[in-house]
């Protein structure tokens, strides 16, 4: 199991270069006969892949600062965030000072995670341009799913109509996940 959790990583990895480093992301960066899970939107990248992808010049800094700034928020007040599914127009590398940044963020509660405190943080990003929809993922997997496959649907459609569909990112915070360490706890990797 650890061996093909590794292997399913470093393809993710691979995968996510390759779309990234093309600049465009659609719902398929193949025919439709050779897609899979693997090579197919969502693209999954970790926090430094997605600084490096998505931040470059000043608006698109921003925005990414004041994501990584709200996900901080999130976590001082015991929210652990297990996944970002980021779409719109930020992700389109070709426009170079997006209106703002869509995104819904996937959090597990550590403990006692007031509602009022992740609204107070959702409402801070929203002011720096950051339409961050929070949503607890430790609560049921059909309704996780159902948000998830929600959120890649609109912000994979084509408002103008006529256009492929665009492609999201999963934005992985804390790295990769990896197999469980010798003391049995699940360890995470940044990927190169």
């Amino acid at each position: 199991m650890g061996e093909g959790l590794d292997i399913l990583a470093r393809q993710f990895e691979l995968w996510s270069r390759a779309a990234l480093d093309e600049g465009q992301i659609t719902l398929f960066n193949t025919d439709i006969a050779r897609a899979s899970f693997v090579n197919a939107s969502p693209v999954v990248v970790a926090a430094t892949a997605f600084r490096q992808a998505f931040g470059q010049g000043e608006r698109r800094a921003h925005l990414v600062a004041a994501l990584e700034t709200g996900l901080a928020g999130f976590r001082a007040v015991g929210a652990r965030v297990t996944a970002v599914i980021v779409g719109g127009s930020f992700i389109d590398q070709a426009v170079a000072a997006p209106k703002d940044l869509d995104c819904v963020i996937f959090y597990e509660a550590e403990g006692e995670t007031p509602a009022d405190e992740i609204a107070a943080s959702r409402a801070v990003m929203l002011q720096a341009g950051v339409d961050a929809r929070p949503f607890p993922c430790d609560v049921s997997i059909v309704l996780t799913l159902k948000v998830a496959l929600f959120f890649n649907n609109l912000y994979a459609a084509d408002r103008a109509g006529g256009g492929p569909g665009k492609g999201c990112v999963l934005l992985v915070p804390d790295g990769w996940p990896q197999p469980a360490t010798a003391a049995g706890e699940p360890s995470t990797k940044e990927p190169q």
